[in-house]
């Protein structure tokens, strides 16, 4: 019916795309053609075969209601805490969680911090904390939550807490890296949800269950490239065989 009245108003559309949700469903879409909504304006085809056809081309996604028992006032008036000390600030904490796996995202200031291992100390700090914080259940999905520890977390490592520089971009100097702590040493996360384009200019290093993206090559721990092969995966981290990548690099 909102399809139809949108029609009504402005015929001269290609395509139509109408998103809904509700208090306890993720939020859905559907798209129409043009003509599909002149067939079921003008009644020359069965509305029911006109979804048929968006549907065999997936363009109509409806989620299942969740029905979980959770309470619906903590889900609305839940703030994750901010967490502050002499040395460093974490903010910004945000649910990431899948059904079956806690994770967390996070913003850590070190502030005047630069030295490496300074870094990772505060680093390590921090994930001790943020770790170990309460996520409430979600209204429209079913997910991990509860105070048991996040198997994974997420953290954007800057200097100082600027509105501004918050971008994970190489040219950002107030970006120093990006956290990815797996408890099973797997991340969960595809180039740190970033596009692989500017993923690939970071500067990649994994110290136990961590991966760091480091900005600045100046933290990253360089590997001696005569121990790599031509046919091994290039340490910079781009995915890309040796040889077609940094083998003719300093």
């Amino acid at each position: 019916m909102l399809s139809l009245m949108i029609y009504e108003k402005y015929p001269n559309y290609e395509k139509y795309y109408l998103g809904f949700g509700a208090h306890r469903m993720m939020n859905g879409w559907v798209r129409f053609t043009n003509q599909e909504l002149s067939d079921m304006a003008q009644k020359t085809k069965p509305t029911e075969d006109v979804f048929k056809q968006a549907i065999q081309r997936k363009d109509i996604i409806i989620f299942d209601a969740s029905t979980e028992d959770i309470d619906l006032q903590e889900t609305k008036y839940f703030r994750f805490p901010i967490h502050k000390t002499d040395v460093y600030l974490i903010k910004n904490v945000a649910d990431a969680s899948l059904p079956e796996r806690k994770r967390l995202r996070a913003n850590l200031f070190v502030g005047n911090i630069s030295e490496k291992a300074e870094i990772i100390a505060t680093i390590n700090d921090a994930i001790s904390w943020l770790k170990n914080i309460k996520n409430p259940a979600d209204r429209k999905m079913i997910i991990k939550h509860g105070e048991m520890p996040a198997e994974s977390l997420y953290i954007n490592v800057y200097k100082y807490d600027n509105r501004r520089n918050r971008e994970i971009l190489p040219n950002n100097e107030n970006f120093i890296c990006f956290v990815d702590y797996n408890e099973d040493k797997t991340t969960s996360l595809i180039d740190g949800g970033l596009p692989s384009n500017i993923w690939n200019k970071l500067y990649h290093e994994d110290v136990g269950i961590i991966k760091y993206a480091w900005r600045e090559s100046i933290y990253y721990t360089r590997v001696r490239m005569n121990t790599i092969g031509r046919n091994d995966t290039c340490p910079c981290g781009s995915g890309i065989k040796y040889k077609r990548c940094c083998i003719g690099k300093q």
